[in-house]
């Protein structure tokens, strides 16, 4: 082999592996670029997607004010459960592996009122689950408004505290961490005392990444 050939290549070589040296750069800056991302400024487009509601208030095939007896026969028995009392209200807590469900005394039965979900074995609103994409789960709802931390809204979050807006209050809100929807029902009635219905849903994330799923309906 002459000396020519050897130094050409060579110099192949070197801009071979300068090309996968610049390569693992490119690569590696887009994998870091997600752990520093503040998704709470993503530019989502517009759509015409229902907002969040009590139908979304779904986990496989069961729903909210599914019975005790619905959740067994669909997930068997609990690892545990945990018997909570909250002012005239009694809940029992069901606890699986990678989700609780909560359940609220309604007379002589109890029901779902409240699911926390952190595997991704489990179907939630519209399909979402533990793993998606944030930006994923925010495209499934409507959105409205792409400039503010508000997805959608017809008041801020500050009305639910507001006891002189009697509205049905809705919105969608997302910060660095976390996504929620709420919707509140119309109050029917002036006294400040009678439990006004709010459904929920809050999704947390990490990197991008949905690491939880809450839903619940009148439990804080």
């Amino acid at each position: 082999m002459t000396k020519e050939k050897i130094l050409s290549l060579v110099k192949n070589k070197k801009v071979i592996l300068l090309f996968i040296f610049i390569l693992f750069i490119l690569v590696m800056a887009i994998f870091l670029s997600s752990f520093f991302s503040d998704y709470s400024k993503i530019s989502l487009l517009r759509n015409k997607d229902e907002m969040f509601n009590v139908a979304d208030l779904t986990m496989d095939n069961l729903t909210y004010m599914n019975t005790e007896k619905d959740l067994v026969k669909k997930y068997g028995k609990p690892n545990s459960t945990k018997k909570i009392s909250n002012g005239n209200f009694k809940y029992v807590v069901y606890k699986y592996n990678g989700f609780d469900v909560t359940l609220k005394e309604y007379y002589d039965t109890y029901s779902i009122s409240k699911v926390e979900v952190t595997t991704n074995k489990i179907k939630l609103s519209r399909g979402i689950k533990v793993g998606d994409r944030i930006v994923k789960v925010m495209n499934k709802f409507r959105v409205t408004n792409k400039k503010t931390s508000y997805m959608y809204s017809n008041y801020s979050s500050k009305a639910l505290k507001d006891d002189t807006i009697s509205d049905n209050i809705y919105f969608g809100k997302r910060t660095k961490s976390t996504v929620e929807y709420v919707n509140r029902d119309k109050k029917l009635s002036d006294n400040i005392d009678m439990p006004t219905n709010t459904a929920r849903l809050k999704v947390n994330y990490k990197h991008g990444k949905v690491t939880k799923i809450m839903w619940s309906y009148d439990v804080e």
